[in-house]
């Protein structure tokens, strides 16, 4: 009997999963063709009023039609939409195949707060659409990033990885591994502040800081001690990422970011690859989290240093971020590092 029921109950599993897959398979064809249509009605609308020289006075007695026989879906706000969609994507065909795997109110997001008129729209567009599918982002999370300008800050990450992890070069969970700077505003953390209340927040709040750092994260351990020549050591926050395959070392400052947090964080990662690293592992990556930092002063901190190191910045206040568009990389250079996220 008990054989039966264990029998049964992976059997159960088995026809549980098959349903909830074929449920999420059903949920992104619906959506896919749904994509399709407003696609399909944004070309029509565009063509027919090049053609017909129609106004977009048009759009509102097609909505009123519209909606007349399908009741939902074909606001004049939505129309509008359409057209953008198609307008945004139809000269991109490296992004036409994935407009289709987000949601109508994603792409309403995207289309919306991504127009900022400096030559690289297009691309931001393309980054939130690519780590929406990747990161599997809900329509609040992509809301947020917009807001916080995930894109402004994946762009300006400062790292050395090139220079120290070559072999990890084209590697796009690298690529996502370090922001310019991090979100800890639902911290409510009051300043003036101390290292440790910092850390105390990040680990009580653990989900969400694994989810600020990214996708792959697990934690390992806080103030995890290290013993070098004798002396003991602690490292702030460990975390491990399970898909690069390493340990990356969090390293907290509540102040402005200076040069000799590299020196010591290039002492952890040493030993951390000499005692801790196991065969099949890559080596370990720092990230130092300051309250700020002068890009110049990092850059050249970064610069001859032999370990994976990444510097960032935090805020704690729900301010929106400074315009950081001059700082942006080349239209070249951000491309380039677009193409890893595929």
């Amino acid at each position: 009997m008990t054989k039966i029921s264990n029998d049964y109950k992976n059997f159960l599993i088995e026809i549980k999963q098959n349903i909830l897959q074929a449920r999420n398979n059903a949920l992104k064809s619906v959506n896919k063709e749904l994509i399709h249509l407003y696609w399909n009605i944004g070309k029509s609308i565009i063509e027919k009023q090049e053609k017909a020289k129609w106004g977009d006075d048009i759009i509102g007695k097609l909505s009123k039609d519209l909606e007349a026989e399908f009741r939902r879906g074909f606001s004049k706000r939505n129309l509008l939409y359409m057209k953008k969609l198609y307008i945004s994507y139809k000269d991109n065909l490296k992004m036409q195949p994935l407009v289709a795997q987000i949601s109508w109110s994603h792409h309403i997001f995207i289309l919306d707060k991504t127009n900022y008129g400096d030559g690289k729209d297009d691309l931001r567009k393309e980054f939130y659409i690519k780590m929406s599918i990747r990161e599997r982002w809900s329509k609040r999370e992509l809301e947020k990033q917009l807001n916080f300008k995930a894109f402004e800050k994946w762009a300006l990450r400062q790292t050395n990885f090139d220079e120290t992890l070559p072999d990890l070069k084209n590697n796009g969970d690298l690529s996502l591994l370090v922001k310019d700077s991090y979100d800890f505003s639902l911290l409510s953390l009051e300043e003036p502040f101390l290292e440790k209340t910092l850390e105390d927040l990040l680990v009580t709040s653990i989900e969400k800081t694994l989810k600020n750092f990214g996708t792959y994260f697990s934690f390992v351990g806080r103030q995890v001690k290290l013993e070098i020549g004798g002396e003991d050591f602690y490292i702030d926050l460990l975390l491990y990422h399970r898909k690069l395959k390493c340990f990356v070392v969090i390293e907290l400052k509540a102040g402005n970011f200076k040069s000799e947090y590299t020196g010591k964080m290039n002492m952890y990662l040493s030993a951390l690859e000499k005692q801790d690293m196991i065969e099949g592992e890559n080596l370990p990556i720092g990230i130092i989290l300051c309250k700020d930092k002068n890009r110049l002063i990092v850059e050249y901190a970064l610069k001859d240093v032999n370990k994976p190191i990444g510097v960032a910045s935090y805020i704690t206040k729900e301010d929106l971020p400074e315009d950081l568009k001059g700082l942006l990389p080349t239209l070249e250079e951000i491309e380039r590092e677009m193409n890893l996220l595929d």
